[in-house]
């Protein structure tokens, strides 16, 4: 099963043919932290509400921490949460880090042209159809992983 990586260079973002089967592999890969520090470098000069957010519950001594949230969503994937039972508990966290995740999926999908394929690829079969399955298996890997995500914050029961 044979995946597309996100890829960040000269301020647009392209795809690189790797291999990337598990919501770990996605979570953990460099693409996808920088693509996450873009879009909240982005949101927080839209929002000041989403800055705050991110000051309020990403903050590490003054500065906003971003590659804290790619640790959360694993855990999260994971089952792991009772490392991060302080933020879970706060309902207010919880509802504002569910809008927060539908917007960095939405923002991965507008700004990674993720599903398209290429042009040496529209006119041999062969190479299309091995194409649209990389996208096939790429697209399921984001979706089964933001559902594992989704899942756990609907079903986390309060630790105290």
């Amino acid at each position: 099963m044979l995946n597309k990586k996100i890829c960040f260079s000269e301020n647009l973002y392209s795809l690189k043919k790797e291999i990337c089967t598990t919501a770990s592999e996605l979570l953990n890969n460099k693409s996808l932290y920088i693509m996450l520090e873009r879009f909240c470098n982005v949101r927080s000069e839209e929002d000041t509400d989403f800055n705050t957010f991110l000051h309020i519950y990403f903050n590490d001594e003054g500065y906003v921490d971003v590659w804290r949230i790619p640790h959360l969503l694993m855990d999260l994937v994971a089952g792991n949460c009772k490392f991060h039972s302080a933020l879970l508990n706060d309902s207010a966290f919880r509802a504002k880090f569910l809008c927060f995740f539908g917007e960095f999926y939405n923002y991965c999908v507008k700004n990674s042209e993720l599903f398209l394929i290429s042009n040496d690829c529209l006119v041999k079969f062969d190479t299309s159809i091995l194409e649209i399955r990389k996208n096939q298996n790429i697209f399921n890997l984001i979706a089964d992983t933001y559902c594992k995500v989704l899942e756990q914050l609907k079903n986390y029961r309060e630790v105290t």
